[in-house]
């Protein structure tokens, strides 16, 4: 791919036909047409038109943000999906489901329940995301990142799936609670405790809800900055066969996907296929589902991926990104879609995902510039589904890598919008209309 006034790009897929997308999120041009920006047939330099590739494959493309239920409501109803995060432990303890209300929700809902129905009211797919382990199941109660450790008794062994029956009887309450069946009186445990914090209501069971379509099991398992928090293929399928399966008793329509892989991760998904045949089961999951940040140094083949300071760039930079085809044409092989649940950019200097300046545009241009040409890119693939990491900032977003990868800035500063919420916005509008040509002034 190549640049021209940090807005132009031309390639060539397989099927040999050219895909001309004009992404001029950024600043328009000075006025003078710079003497390396060709004569474009479709508009100026300086136009903020986008040329959207067709699916590849017959399927509704859903584009979304990963995002928290505290998070403005008006800004995430402007996606087509929310990947939501929920941390089983904030939702469940030792004694039963505790979610509805949540604190954090209360500055405009009263809790995870209220959030989920004014999603669906406004058409947002929400994909629930339930992550991590409560502490006393994983026995990891001091410590930092205690609740990333596998969700399983300890001395468990992780390949048989017996050993995440407890883990899997949360993920069968949480389809209960929010899927389309209704059950009668104690199908799951409710916490009998008192409220949290005033004004919160005690826990009430509920069942049949109907307002998540799709659960999705864990998230990066393959941890392998931590193999003591680590899950290999073998041991995540038995865990993701072990939820599917319970998932389904709670609700049969519940769609259940797993838990998005730490990078393309190919061999680890071939061998949770090879893990399912050889027990005469079909992959459990709705998609194959991945996460992958594009470095500078990232190498196809090389694992862990070596990611300098400084070292964003966009999809057609990324030494690994060929992997991408690569995982959709074997997940088709096996009659699955694949879905990418996390990628982006973080905006302060010093982050390893930092896009940098190009062209004259600031980081958050770029940013914005970048997303649109990597989701257009995965849409081309025939990715199914694309969730951008994330919707808002940490509150410092100084403090690390993906601490400022949001489309908005974080809460200290009022969410203000960066030039990447319009962007997606605007394209999330486009999708949603049909529409193969739009502006994105």
């Amino acid at each position: 791919m190549k640049f021209f006034c940090g807005k132009v790009f031309l390639k060539t897929n397989a099927m040999k036909y050219t895909l001309l997308f004009i992404l001029a999120i950024l600043a328009a041009c000075t006025g003078t047409t710079p003497k390396d920006c060709p004569t474009c047939p479709v508009c100026p330099c300086d136009s903020t038109v986008v040329v959207v590739p067709p699916d590849t494959t017959a399927h509704n493309f859903i584009l979304g943000v990963c995002a928290n239920h505290w998070h403005p409501k008006e800004q995430q109803e402007r996606m087509m999906g929310i990947r939501l995060y929920m941390p089983i432990g904030w939702a469940w303890t030792e004694n039963g489901f505790y979610g509805q209300p949540l604190k954090q929700a209360q500055k405009q809902f009263l809790g995870i329940d209220d959030y989920l129905s004014h999603m669906k009211a406004k058409g947002v797919d929400v994909l629930l995301t339930l992550m991590q382990s409560p502490d006393y199941l994983n026995g990891h109660t001091q410590g930092i990142n205690t609740n990333d450790y596998p969700p399983i008794r300890p001395g468990s062994d992780k390949n048989d799936p017996k050993s995440y029956s407890e883990i899997a009887s949360i993920y069968k309450a949480f389809a209960i609670r929010y899927g389309s069946k209704v059950w009668p009186k104690w199908s799951y445990k409710i916490d009998p405790a008192l409220p949290r914090w005033n004004g919160d209501e005690r826990q009430v069971e509920k069942s049949g809800l109907n307002l998540v379509k799709t659960i999705e099991v864990g998230n990066e398992l393959a941890r392998w900055w931590n193999p003591d928090q680590m899950l290999n293929a073998e041991q995540y399928a038995a865990m993701l066969l072990t939820c599917y399966d319970s998932i389904k008793a709670g609700d049969p329509n519940m769609g259940v996907v797993m838990g998005g892989t730490t990078n393309f991760e190919l061999p680890y998904l071939k061998a949770m296929n090879d893990w399912f045949k050889a027990r005469g089961r079909a992959f459990a999951s709705i998609a194959i589902n991945f996460h992958h940040y594009q470095s500078s140094g990232n190498l196809q083949g090389v694992h862990p991926p070596n990611w300098p300071v400084n070292s964003g760039v966009n999809w057609d930079q990324d030494k690994d990104f060929v992997t991408a085809s690569q995982v959709v044409t074997w997940a088709r092989s096996i009659g699955l879609p694949t879905w990418c649940s996390e990628y982006g950019f973080d905006t302060q200097p010093g982050s390893q995902m930092y896009p940098y300046a190009l062209n004259g545009n600031t980081a958050e241009q770029v940013q914005a510039e970048w997303l649109v040409s990597t989701t257009l890119e995965y849409k081309r693939l025939g990715v199914e589904r694309c969730y951008i990491f994330t919707i808002a900032d940490e509150p410092n977003p100084n403090a690390g890598t993906f601490t400022s990868s949001g489309l908005l800035k974080g809460e200290p500063f009022g969410y203000a919008e960066k030039p990447a919420m319009k962007a997606i916005a605007d394209l999330c509008a486009a999708l949603k209309t049909g529409k193969t040509i739009f502006s994105l002034k």
